[in-house]
């Protein structure tokens, strides 16, 4: 989610992955490697030499549990200096990317789910929106969580960076269906046809 500040100096954000990770796989390499969870960008507003520290952290397993994960936190020291480089204004937008659709799960609650990622490599991404089938465009953030709908439905999602620009991806999302009702439906009418049929028969 975005991050937030309550308190001059600390920042608090919270995520997921959906389903879960264990460790990045790459095709072209059998070898394990290490799962970034985040990156972080910080922009100095004058010169110095600030301390970053992680207060508290609390990372959990995906097993239906919540099982605490043991991890290793390092405290680290960024230094700023002022800058002599000259600033050319921003006009790329952030690089295309995926929307990635979750279907709910059958034995938990986790909902249906919208899942995407954006990077910018000259600015940063700055925040996200998103467009449910006819609805207005709305701030959004991964996950995004869908209400049920029957029907297909249409989402988009827009990435701004810190300058303004904006990348737009659209995905389809199958229909709920109305398997469910129909069936239901189903059994009504033939129940009714059933019953019908056996009042005519009774009477002739």
């Amino acid at each position: 989610e975005q991050p937030a500040s309550t308190t001059p100096g600390i920042v608090t954000f919270t995520g997921i992955i959906p389903g879960g990770a264990t460790q990045l796989y790459d095709p072209l390499d059998s070898k394990s490697h290490e799962l970034l969870l985040t990156q972080l960008l910080f922009t100095a507003l004058q010169p110095g030499t600030p301390n970053f520290s992680i207060r508290s952290s609390d990372i959990r397993v995906h097993d239906g549990k919540g099982t605490p994960l043991a991890y290793i936190v390092s405290d680290q020291v960024v230094t700023t200096a002022p800058s002599v480089e000259v600033l050319v204004p921003d006009a790329i937008p952030p690089a295309p990317f995926a929307v990635v659709h979750q279907s709910a799960s059958a034995v938990t609650r986790t909902p249906e789910l919208i899942v995407f990622a954006a990077a910018d490599a000259e600015s940063g991404i700055a925040r996200y929106e998103a467009k449910i089938g006819g609805s207005r465009w709305k701030p959004a953030q991964s996950p995004l969580a869908l209400n049920y709908h029957a029907l297909p439905l249409a989402v988009a999602i827009r990435a701004y960076d810190f300058s303004g620009n904006v990348q737009e991806e659209r995905v389809q999302i199958p229909g709920s269906g109305f398997s469910g009702a129909a069936a239901a439906g189903g059994a009504l009418l033939l129940f009714i046809i059933v019953l019908l049929r056996a009042m005519l028969s009774k009477r002739s």
